[in-house]
């Protein structure tokens, strides 16, 4: 892998509520990393999955609230990690006349290369998988904001 061949790392998910009842649950750094089962310590952040754990060491991190995103540059060992969560309003379905608003909720990250890559990527990738569907549930189950 060269300098130029980075792991990207995607995922997704569209829910059918508002940009707003998906803030009430994702509000701050603090609530975003407990559902992707990580644990943020002042300089570093413990994301860990059935396979094993690592340990992300914060270079920079910014909560920029007025565009819901999260973004995060740092180090899982010899791996650059530069990650964002973004949350975006979507016309989720259009039925009988009717819109119907959701919220996409994106996930990404970049992996540097590393000796570790393919480890830190399972890791991660299991992470977004398990707190995105988890995100999912527990909106659904949400009662929606007047």
């Amino acid at each position: 892998m060269t300098a130029a061949e980075l792991t990207l790392i995607d995922n997704q998910v569209v829910i059918a509520c508002t940009v707003v009842e998906a803030m009430q649950l994702l509000d701050g750094p603090d609530q975003i990393a407990s559902w992707f089962r990580a644990a943020r310590g002042e300089t570093s952040t413990r994301i860990t999955s059935s396979r094993g754990d690592c340990v992300l060491e914060r270079t920079s991190e910014w909560w920029h609230p007025a565009d819901q995103v999260l973004t995060v540059d740092g180090r899982i060992g010899d791996i650059h990690v530069h990650a964002h969560l973004t949350l975006m309003a979507v016309v989720h379905s259009i039925s009988n006349g009717h819109v119907q608003h959701g919220t996409e909720i994106w996930v990404h990250a970049e992996l540097g290369r590393g000796s570790q890559a393919r480890r830190v990527a399972r890791i991660i990738t299991t992470a977004f998988a398990h707190g995105l569907e988890h995100l999912r549930l527990e909106l659904d189950r949400s009662p929606n904001v007047g």
